[in-house]
């Protein structure tokens, strides 16, 4: 695997993760020892994908509820 290919992978694997993390509702930590990676490594990616304006994308279910009087 090329270098740029490789590195592709691991900003793919990381940006799902965050994604995962941000719908599962737990702690960093909590989220890391269950994924099998440091926290550390996870803010480390997490700062890196948001300063180069890689959006962290994630599904989010809304709910609308009918207006009603009080």
């Amino acid at each position: 695997m090329k270098k740029r290919e490789a590195e592709a992978e691991r900003r793919k694997f990381w940006a799902e993760l965050i994604a995962r993390h941000a719908q599962s509702g737990k702690t960093v930590e909590a989220f890391c020892q269950e994924n099998g990676v440091g926290s550390p490594l996870f803010y480390t990616w997490r700062k890196r994908l948001a300063a180069e304006g890689k959006p962290l994308a994630f599904e989010v279910e809304v709910e609308v509820m009918p207006e009603f009087e009080l």
